[in-house]
């Protein structure tokens, strides 16, 4: 698991007192709950007890006021030790939770927890509130829903007698880091919240010797250095740190919070050499499943064809499933026990992938990637820290391809294979120094093709809607994941109501069927309605609509439309939606409408209207040709999504309702209809 890198919630801050008060020094002691323990003892010699900002900052509306944050580190050559000292005081009824309801997470596998300071200042008189017995200590597995088993305790606190206008100062340290890192350093520190803090510090301290390299983010505060004793101290101090208001629809990489990094990795290669340390296991497989390799071999000269099978047989017949204590939240399980006992995580995965690759004789290395920072890591230093998944890559035929052993819904070759858009990866191969792009083909990208056909037998009886949906790429393997994990009522039922928030009067005629393109990478998905007042009476005439509601999800405005962050878009995707009405004549079309086309730097998309044969066709085709809008560009982009929006809908109205009378087609801009279907 990475390490998070500027939180945006104040969780759990405990801040202090605007006064400078001491309450006697907690005992040494140490007190077992529920089968794990933690500690009291006094302040370590080393904290630099933090002094509060002489002016507090301004605070309204705040449920409470962060008088401060104060992060310490101890380095030494036998580990680290992290010291926390943070404080609030509750200014409404809501801010009181924030400051009595204590949480602290610690890895019992290799930290230690120890409780240093809970003091509480009423009205200029403190009290000792640190009561060791009242500490619960719970084992919730936050992540047990990804499959994830990573043995974090939290200590509970729940502070009695907490008032408005109270401060709470909380302090405590956690000794220890995980094993798997060896000795060197690496952390990352926030300095800016959603909600302003009165003080905000961050101190490392190492031996003079160990070389830690820092970087500022988001922010030009650099850090002051001092030296003595044989040490090394790096401090980062700023008052009065203002909210960051975040926004919504914003990159995964983008961070607007401030913060520092702190790293003893000076390159990539640094990273790499670590990383093949634990990577390195005893080739040695299963002999059921050498044979089972050896009869592939026979069989199938195309390595393209070997990597789709073995890439297939990890994903299908090994289950996802982690259990990452200690060591084992970066260190890979040996291949062969992997398969053996049919269950592993993505490190898990990606070596029992590269280890049947090898037995195939096709060259293939596990490579890191970040589902949460991807082209972000470019600003980072180097750092195990910076990666949470693992994925596989190999290259034939000259291309690179990247397989993801965790991603349980691929089909096809894998020149078709959804790809994740993690957009960066460092290889785990010899002397590799850099960071490698991941590049999504054409072939793999996303795209869905829906054909609505609206048969119309007189214009009073109810019209049957029958709709034929071809999903490719990602996207395939996103439905073929809903169609697996939901019931047949459930699907047929959130279909219909899709279709109901335009067709109020819609009904479904039979089960709604998938069928999967096993070489392509596809799954189609068929729909069968029926409308009973598709046609609508205006006096003598008909009405009647459709609309390219599968484009307008890609469309939607955010709801910061004025914004400061970047705005992402859905890319690559492409989708066609061609709606045909069927009329039971042949009748006389003239269409006023010309074609539409918008092109830019972001969307491609064009309208095309004809009849024929008692046919009347509307198709749209969409494509986003960006992932993301700058602030700067978000004029072009809205104008641009206006007109489509301004063209999704098509009305027809049939006058006097006889054969071969005139048609007069026009566009209506329901907006209310359209965010109803992008908000689904």
């Amino acid at each position: 698991m990475p390490f998070t890198l500027f939180p945006s919630v104040l969780r759990g801050l405990f801040v202090a007192t605007i006064v400078v008060l001491f309450t006697a020094p907690v005992q040494a002691r140490q007190f077992d709950k529920s089968g794990y323990s933690f500690s009291t003892e006094p302040l370590p010699g080393w904290v630099d007890w933090a002094d509060l900002a002489e002016v507090p900052g301004q605070r309204p509306g705040l449920a409470a006021a962060y008088r401060l944050v104060d992060h310490q580190v101890y380095i030494s050559e036998s580990g680290e030790t992290r010291f926390s000292r943070m404080v609030t005081q509750p200014l409404t009824e809501a801010g009181l939770n924030q400051a009595a309801e204590i949480e602290i997470n610690f890895n019992p596998a290799y930290q230690t927890l120890t409780l240093h300071k809970l003091d509480l200042v009423r009205d200029g008189q403190l009290t000792n509130k640190l009561q060791p017995e009242q500490v619960r200590l719970i084992q919730r597995e936050q992540d047990f829903d990804k499959r994830l088993y990573d043995g974090v305790v939290t200590a509970v606190i729940i502070v009695n007698d907490v008032r408005l206008k109270d401060s709470v100062d909380l302090a405590y340290s956690i000794e220890g880091r995980n094993p798997v890192f060896g000795n060197k350093y690496f952390s990352a520190f926030s300095l800016g919240w959603n909600v302003p803090v009165d003080r905000a510090r961050v101190r490392v301290s190492a031996p003079a010797e160990r070389k830690l390299y820092t970087r500022s983010l988001n922010t030009d505060l650099e850090p002051v250095i001092r030296r003595h004793n044989g040490r090394i101290e790096y401090e980062w101090s700023q008052e009065n740190t203002p909210a960051i208001i975040s926004e919504d629809a914003v990159p995964s990489w983008h961070q607007p919070y401030p913060g520092v990094q702190i790293s003893e990795y000076r390159r990539w290669r640094d990273v790499t050499r670590w990383a093949n340390s634990l990577y390195k296991h005893d080739d040695a497989l299963p002999a059921s499943l050498v044979e089972i390799l050896q009869q592939w071999r026979d069989e199938e000269p195309d390595k393209k064809q070997l990597t789709a099978r073995a890439l297939k047989l990890v994903q299908n017949e090994v289950r996802y499933f982690g259990i990452e204590l200690g060591q084992n939240s970066h260190r890979p399980s040996p291949p062969g026990e992997v398969y053996e006992r049919r269950y592993g995580d993505c490190k898990d995965k990606a070596t029992l992938l590269v280890t049947i690759l090898d037995q195939l004789g096709i060259k293939a290395y596990p490579a890191l990637v970040s589902t949460e920072y991807q082209r972000d890591v470019d600003n980072w230093l180097p750092s195990p820290g910076l990666f949470d998944h693992v994925i596989v890559t190999t290259e034939l035929d000259g291309k690179r391809y990247w397989l993801d052993g965790t991603s349980n819904y691929q089909q096809g070759s894998i020149d078709t294979l959804g790809v994740p858009d993690f957009e960066r990866a460092l290889i785990i191969r010899k002397g590799e120094n850099r960071l490698a792009k991941i590049e999504v083909a054409n072939s793999a990208a996303s795209s869905i093709d829906v054909e609505e056909a609206f048969l119309t037998s007189s214009y009073s009886t109810p019209v049957s809607l029958s709709v034929t949906t071809t999903y490719r790429g990602t996207v395939a393997e996103s439905m073929r994941e809903y169609f697996a994990t939901n019931t047949p009522a459930e699907i047929a039922r959130a279909f219909m109501n899709y279709y109901a928030k335009i067709y109020p009067s819609i009904s479904l005629d039979n089960d709604i069927t998938a069928s999967n393109d096993t070489t392509d990478n596809r799954l189609t998905v068929v729909e069968h309605y029926h409308i009973d007042d598709f046609w609508k009476a205006d006096n003598e005439n008909r009405i009647a609509y459709v609309i390219g509601s599968s484009i307008a999800p890609y469309i939607k405005k955010p709801d910061t439309i004025r914004r400061t962050a970047p705005l992402a878009i859905s890319y690559p995707v492409n989708v066609r939606h061609q709606s045909t009405i069927i009329y039971p004549e042949d009748i006389d079309y003239e269409n006023r409408e010309p074609s539409v086309a918008v092109k830019g730097k972001f969307i491609d998309y064009r309208r095309a209207i004809n009849y024929a044969d008692r046919k009347l066709t509307v198709t749209h085709h969409y494509s986003s040709r960006k992932e993301v809008v700058m602030p700067g560009q978000l004029d072009s982009y809205y104008s641009a999504i206006n007109q489509v929006r301004n063209t999704l809908e098509y009305t027809t109205q049939l006058n006097n309702i006889t054969p071969k009378g005139s048609i007069n087609a026009k566009i209506n801009t329901l907006l209310d209809r359209l965010n109803t279907i992008s908000t689904n």
